[in-house]
C-alpha cells in the first residue's frame, strides 16, 4: 500500500454494511462489518470471503444510517437547506424490527 494512503488517520467504527464484488457471477450482496474509516478507504470484515485470490477487485459498499430529521436552516447556497439528523443507529446493533442486509 502506498505511503499516501496510510498518511490519513483511521477512525474506528462498528457499522453494519453490505458489499458486492464486481464480477461475482451471482451478483449477490455479502454482509460485512466496517471496522475503520479514513478519507481514502475503509477497513471491512467479510465473514464469508476467502483470502484467495489476492489482488484488487472493484466493489460496491453500502452503509445504512437510520435517524430522525431534527432541525432545518438555510444552507450555504440559496437553493440549499441544511438539516441536522440524529442517528438512531449505524452500528452492528440495528433495530430488531429491521433487516438491513436482506433487502437485496
Amino acid at each position: 500500500m502506498s505511503d499516501l494512503r496510510r498518511s490519513a488517520a483511521r477512525m474506528p467504527v462498528e457499522w453494519v454494511g453490505r458489499l458486492r464484488l464486481q464480477g461475482d457471477p451471482e451478483g449477490r450482496w455479502r454482509a460485512c462489518r466496517i471496522v475503520d474509516l479514513s478519507p481514502g478507504g475503509a477497513g471491512v470484515e467479510l465473514p464469508d470471503l476467502s483470502t484467495e485470490p489476492p489482488g484488487s477487485v472493484p466493489v460496491e459498499l453500502q452503509i445504512v444510517m437510520v435517524g430522525q430529521l431534527r432541525h432545518r436552516s438555510a444552507g450555504s447556497s440559496s437553493a440549499a437547506v441544511r438539516a441536522g439528523i440524529r442517528l438512531d443507529y449505524v452500528t452492528g446493533e440495528p433495530d430488531p424490527e429491521r433487516e438491513l442486509l436482506d433487502e437485496a
